[in-house]
């Protein structure tokens, strides 16, 4: 039981009195003396200030009353959280000065910090191809282009683009992302070698399978139609002929044009007239017969099952109707096909060495011709400018036996 002196009651009053002054004093030395400018006008009262109080004046009401009125009055430096409430509580605040606390007007919530992003977009030719970021598969191009649906944080990415049987020029390209910016990065592809082989080593097959008639013709290849021609004077002539070509050894070739009619007999790589024509387009009509019995269709149907070295396709793709395309290795030319839609041959090109390198060979109009099929017209475009190249239009093709 606390006890007092005695005293007068004015001096009793005065001491009382004093006391509380000290204990306001102290509170506000506790609480305001840590205090920050929560904005330019006003303190407001810490956490530090706050706890050092509560340990001061654990237990005691009137220090108690006085703080509760100072948040009350200058509001929180701070935004308690659950663990700031429990260590409060722990220190041993009262449950009304915690729910001052909870309560008290608070500093407003920090502005969200700026979050710098960017965009990226990956265009794949001539192919579509799988996207990845640092790795991760994030999706696939349409039509060649794709453009992410989200952003990317700002900072540098590893892009990289793959495609099955085909190669990208870069394996991956490093990228930088930057705010509000959308990166662009471009793959071109080309088909792997392997592919390609694999490409052609097919193609060769239908093509083969296709003139798979055409290569047991037995005998013979008789024939009558027009070769065209460019004379010397770059004018078109026209001259019939009747043909017998037998294998690769012995043909001949008469020809007619009004009252001119000449024979060309050849075996094995050698050429003779029976006459000799005086005429300036001797020269022509020759060099016009040793192109169509070197790069007839029966001749060429004929080469391919004997071809050495490797056939590969140009492409894996196939665009707007253009034909397949197989290269044919071989001495001394490498042969470039383009196929028709049955996968026969419809052009021929002479790549590689030789005089004859670029000269092309267009068969068309194909029909039955003993067990195979065989054009009915074949030009041949010989290599550099000008009209230098001619045209056999076949009016009758057959097989003759072969005589034994």
């Amino acid at each position: 039981m606390r006890t007092y002196s005695p005293a007068s009651p004015e001096k009793e009053s005065k001491s009382c009195s004093g006391g509380i002054l000290l204990t306001a004093l102290i509170v506000c030395a506790l609480l305001m003396g840590v205090c920050r400018a929560a904005t330019n006008e006003s303190p407001a009262i810490t956490l530090e200030g706050l706890s050092g109080f509560v340990k001061q004046f654990k237990g005691q009401k009137i220090p108690e009353s006085m703080v509760i009125k100072l948040i009350e009055m200058y509001g929180l430096a701070f935004r308690p959280t659950s663990g700031d409430l429990e260590k409060l509580a722990a220190s041993g605040a009262t449950p009304s000065l915690i729910h001052a606390v909870e309560v008290a007007r608070k500093p407003p919530l920090p502005p969200p910090p700026v979050v710098r992003q960017g965009g990226l977009a990956v265009v794949c030719r001539p192919v579509d191809c799988e996207v990845r970021l640092n790795g991760k598969t994030v999706g696939s191009t349409e039509a060649g282009k794709l453009e992410l649906p989200y952003r990317l944080p700002e900072g540098t990415i590893t892009v990289s683009a793959m495609r099955p049987d085909y190669l990208p020029d870069i394996p991956g390209q490093q990228i930088a992302i930057r705010n509000n910016e959308t990166a662009k990065v471009e793959f071109k592809f080309r088909p792997s070698p392997e592919a390609l082989a694999a490409a052609g080593t097919n193609l060769f097959n239908r093509m083969s399978s296709a003139m798979g008639d055409d290569f047991k013709q037995n005998g013979a290849l008789s024939g009558s139609g027009e070769l065209n021609f460019y004379d010397a004077e770059q004018r078109p002539v026209t001259w019939s002929f009747l043909m017998k070509l037998d294998a690769w050894d012995r043909s001949e070739f008469t020809l007619s044009k009004g009252s001119e009619h000449y024979t060309i007999l050849k075996k094995g790589n050698k050429y003779n007239w029976r006459k000799r024509p005086k005429t300036a387009e001797a020269g022509r009509l020759e060099e016009a017969v040793r192109l169509i019995v070197d790069y007839e269709y029966s001749n060429f149907a004929r080469l391919l099952p004997n071809r050495h070295g490797q056939v590969e396709a140009t492409s894996l793709t196939v665009d707007g109707g253009e034909p397949p395309v197989v290269r044919l290795e071989g001495q001394p030319y490498n042969y470039l096909v383009h196929l028709a839609a049955d996968f026969r041959p419809k052009q021929v090109t002479l790549e590689s060495g030789g005089l004859n390198s670029g000269l092309k060979v267009l068969f068309a109009d194909f029909r039955k011709v003993g067990a195979g099929m065989h054009p009915y017209q074949t030009q041949i475009v010989a290599p550099g400018a000008g009209n230098h190249g001619i045209e056999a239009r076949f009016e009758k093709l057959e097989i003759m036996a072969e005589k034994k």
